[in-house]
């Protein structure tokens, strides 16, 4: 008993040490200022002197360190510096504001974790509707969703941390997390599992989470269709007929990879023949039904925008001469031309409106360029900002467009 008492003070002493030793290395200076004062009060009771003291300090750490860190505990001990700088890059360079962004997010995210960090994007995102980090907040999502998966979680705890942020962003940390799982499977998998997937992570038919999901299966089968050197990406996106609820939503995924890949932005950056523009949109087999021309005549315009270099009268008048023959095809194209004015007017309505107005588009670029704005921000008041350059005759369409927008699914972000 004389040999276990005598050991007894050394082994407190060296549980206060260290105690205050991961006080001192923690977030908070408040834990900071404890954990100095235990290391020092740890000296005095390892020597045997104030072991009364010493026990009361070496009770106070563990509580303190069982206590919660505050969220703006966390933010002080980040460096926001790595993010504030993207505000300030010129786009089009090689490294852009968005990558910026990501990687800087992901840096951060790495020492926080990922849920604090997707709060935080977020946070900031709301703060500043017409910034740079509510522009960029969709890839910056992306991109900690790509991080989800490369740090080996699951899809069912990324669904469960993305929940609460699905309408934020364009649900861009659900779609980088599903995108990222599902890129990594083979078209084999894929077709196998096509109408499965979404329905073995459990999320709920006809749910937000849903939607997003189906447009992913969509996507992932029009990138995975690039490793087939036939690539013969419709008849692999047959299979998106097994899926029965918002069947559509599979159908746009697979249009928007398919239209933004390496061949398209090369197309585009040597001149794309406006003259084909538009396939293979006007030959999709019939039954895939009416929503699939529009979303399809909608990626390619998107295209087509960049291929006029911005001028949104003529790439109205390309959909009215190209595009025609199609209702569903001249929707889309119409819808298309609306989603590209505000990802290239960086999501700012005063800019938006300024740029239909100096174009002379007419009331066309204010509708679909207020109904693309309502359908990617939910924000109906906002759009209808858009709306005050149309004329008169044209504000009633322009804003009933603001409403039907924000209710519906062609959500456009990849």
């Amino acid at each position: 008993m004389a040999g276990l008492a005598s050991r007894t003070p050394a082994r407190r002493g060296a549980w206060l040490g260290l105690s205050g030793a991961l006080l001192v290395t923690s977030g908070s200076q408040i834990l900071k200022i404890f954990g100095l004062v235990s290391l020092v009060v740890c000296v005095f009771y390892v020597s045997g002197r104030y072991r009364r003291v010493g026990l009361m300090f070496a009770v106070l750490p563990a509580l303190l360190v069982a206590m919660p860190v505050s969220d703006s505990e966390i933010k002080s001990a980040v460096d926001f510096s790595i993010v504030d700088k993207c505000a300030v890059i010129v786009p089009n360079q090689p490294y852009t504001p968005s990558q910026c962004y990501q990687d800087g997010w992901r840096s951060i995210a790495k020492q926080i974790g990922i849920p604090m960090s997707l709060k935080m994007v977020t946070d900031r995102a709301d703060a500043d509707p017409t910034g740079p980090q509510m522009l960029h907040c969709h890839e910056t999502l992306h991109g900690l969703g790509y991080l989800t998966f490369e740090s080996g979680y699951s899809i069912e705890k990324a669904i469960a941390w993305g929940e609460p942020y699905i309408h934020n962003c364009s649900n861009g940390y659900i779609h980088g997390s599903l995108e990222r799982n599902l890129y990594s499977k083979s078209l084999a998998e894929l077709h196998d599992k096509m109408d499965n997937f979404c329905r073995d992570w459990n999320i709920a038919e006809g749910t937000a989470m849903w939607i997003s999901c189906v447009h992913i299966v969509g996507h992932a089968i029009a990138k995975n269709s690039t490793r087939d050197p036939e690539y013969r990406w419709l008849e692999n996106l047959n299979p998106c007929l097994r899926i029965k609820i918002d069947q559509s939503m599979c159908w746009g995924g697979a249009f928007m990879e398919h239209f933004i890949d390496a061949e398209h932005v090369n197309k585009v950056m040597s001149g794309w023949d406006l003259k084909d523009a538009y396939a293979p949109c006007g030959d999709l087999p019939k039954e895939w039904g009416e929503l699939a021309r529009v979303y399809c005549g909608m990626e390619a315009s998107t295209q087509i925008y960049k291929t006029v270099k911005e001028d949104t009268k003529a790439a109205f008048d390309v959909c009215d001469r190209d595009a025609s023959e199609s209702p569903e095809i001249l929707r889309g194209c119409y819808l298309g031309i609306g989603k590209a004015i505000i990802a290239h007017e960086e999501m700012n309505p005063a800019k938006i409106k300024k740029k239909c107005a100096d174009t002379g588009a007419g009331d066309r670029c204010f509708e679909y360029a207020a109904w693309m704005y309502a359908n990617n921000t939910t924000n109906i008041p906002e759009a209808q900002t858009i709306c005050e350059g149309s004329s008169v005759e044209g504000r009633e369409a322009c804003l009933k467009g603001t409403a039907e927008g924000n209710s519906a699914i062609e959500n456009t972000h990849n």
